[in-house]
C-alpha cells in the first residue's frame, strides 16, 4: 500500500494536551505544608506560571484555527522527555488527545458495528490510526498494515522516535489505544513491536485482537 505523508503543521491541541497532562503530574496529590512546596516548587514544572501563559497562548492559536510549528512541537517533546515520569507525561497527554478526537460510541453505534463484516472493520480502524498518526508524526511518511492476522501502521522518521528511548512514541499510543477501544476493538491492545529508537528502521504500531468488536 501507498504511504501516507504526514503534514508539517501541528495542532496546538496536542501542545495543550502536552502541558496539561504535566501540569497534572505535577500537582500534589495531597495537601502540603508551604514550606515543603516552596522547596518542591521548583522541581515542578507543570506548576510554572510560564506553563500557563503557554497553555493560554496555544488555546488562542487553537480558537483562531492557527497552527504550531514542527521545531515548536519537537521543542516541548524534548521538554517533557527530560523528565524522569516522561513516559507516565506522554502516555496521559495521548489519552486525553484520543478522548477527544474519537466521540464514545452510543449503543446504536456499537450495535451497527456488530453487523459491519470484519475486513470493513479492519480498514477502518487502520484508517482511523493513520489519522492519528499523522497528526502527531509532522512530516513522517505512514504505511498502513493490513496482514492476515496484523493490522496496524508503520511510521518512517518518526519525530516522537528522537525522544530518548523513544519514550515519545507512548504519545501516539496513548492515542491508539483510545482510537481501538472507540471504534470497535474494546478488547484490543495496541502494542509497538519496532520503534527507530530501539534500532529500527521504523515504528510498528499494532492492534492484537483487531477482529472481534469490544
Amino acid at each position: 500500500m501507498k504511504p501516507t505523508i504526514g503534514t508539517e503543521k501541528v495542532s496546538p491541541a496536542i501542545a495543550l494536551a502536552l502541558l496539561d497532562a504535566l501540569r497534572a503530574s505535577d500537582t500534589p496529590s495531597e495537601v502540603i505544608e508551604d514550606e515543603s512546596f516552596r522547596i518542591s516548587l521548583p522541581r515542578r514544572l507543570g506548576l510554572n506560571e510560564v506553563v500557563d501563559t503557554q497553555m493560554r497562548r496555544y488555546a488562542e492559536i487553537r480558537d483562531r484555527r492557527g497552527t504550531i510549528s514542527p521545531d515548536e512541537y519537537s521543542s516541548l517533546l524534548g521538554l517533557i522527555d527530560r523528565r524522569p515520569d516522561d513516559t507516565t507525561v506522554f502516555t496521559a497527554a495521548g489519552r486525553r488527545l484520543g478522548e477527544s478526537w474519537f466521540s464514545e460510541p452510543g449503543s446504536l453505534d456499537r450495535t451497527r458495528l456488530r453487523l459491519t463484516p470484519a475486513g470493513l472493520r479492519r480498514r477502518k480502524l487502520v484508517r482511523a490510526m493513520r489519522e492519528a498518526a499523522r497528526a502527531l508524526e509532522p512530516a513522517a511518511s505512514i504505511v498502513p498494515v493490513m496482514e492476515s492476522d496484523v493490522i496496524g501502521i508503520e511510521v518512517r522518521e518518526p519525530p516522537l522516535a528522537t525522544t530518548d528511548g523513544g519514550s515519545g512514541c507512548t504519545l501516539l499510543t496513548g492515542v491508539l489505544e483510545v482510537c481501538a477501544e472507540r471504534r470497535g476493538l474494546g478488547n484490543a491492545r495496541i502494542l509497538h513491536p519496532r520503534c527507530v529508537a530501539r534500532g529500527d528502521d521504523h515504528c510498528r504500531w499494532v492492534a492484537t485482537e483487531a477482529v472481534e468488536p469490544g
